[in-house]
Order: C-alpha cells, then structure tokens, then sequence
C-alpha cells in the first residue's frame, strides 16, 4: 500500500483535492459559476446527482446529472495518471468518450431537451 501510494501521489492529491472542492460547493449551497454568471457549467448537477446515486436513487442522479457514472472511471483514470488500461488508445477513447458525453449533455440542457 505504501508502494502505490509513493507512485501515485499526484493522483491521489488530485483526487483528494477534487473531494475537498465538492465538499466545499456542497457545504456553500451550489455551483459557485452559476451564482456568479447565472449559467449552468458543464458539471451542474453532479453533486446531487452523485449524493442520489449514493443513496441507490439512480432515476434522480440521471435527472440531475446524466454523466454522474463516469465520476469513478475519471477517478480511476486520475489515480493512475492516465494509464487505466495497457494500450494507450483505450485510454484516449474513453476519456474523449466521456468528454463527448458531458459536451453533448450540456448541449442538451441550453436547448432544453434535459
């Protein structure tokens, strides 16, 4: 255990600095872009929607954030710096495969569709 964590210390400290950044929005009440600029950003809705899956209630983390599944395979991904799975094209499809998701979900929620 002391092994992994001395070669994937960025990954962790990332991963960890992200949980304290959720933390801390959920303790604020909200997206701190939307209070600002009145906009939603690419990720609104996730902490709810990932507090709800936490609770089993998979409906309502979907109708908050359709992306909130693939929170632990970019944790996964962060942990190991990139290198999840042996071939590097299996890396770069899924992260654009995921990138694609929150673009396309986004563009769904402007024109109202979400």
């Amino acid at each position: 255990m002391i092994e992994f964590i001395k070669n994937h210390k960025f990954g962790i400290s990332l991963l960890l600095a992200s949980g304290i950044g959720v933390l801390l929005i959920y303790l604020s009440g909200g997206c701190l872009i939307y209070r600002i600029f009145h906009i939603e950003c690419l990720s609104c809705g996730m902490t709810r929607a990932i507090l709800a899956a936490l609770r089993l209630d998979f409906h309502s983390a979907f109708h908050f954030h359709p992306m909130f599944w693939s929170v632990p395979i970019i944790a996964a991904v962060i942990l190991f710096e990139g290198k999840l799975f042996k071939k590097r094209i299996i890396n770069t499809v899924i992260i654009g495969l995921i990138v694609a998701g929150f673009i396309i979900q986004y563009i769904f929620r402007i024109i109202g569709i979400i």
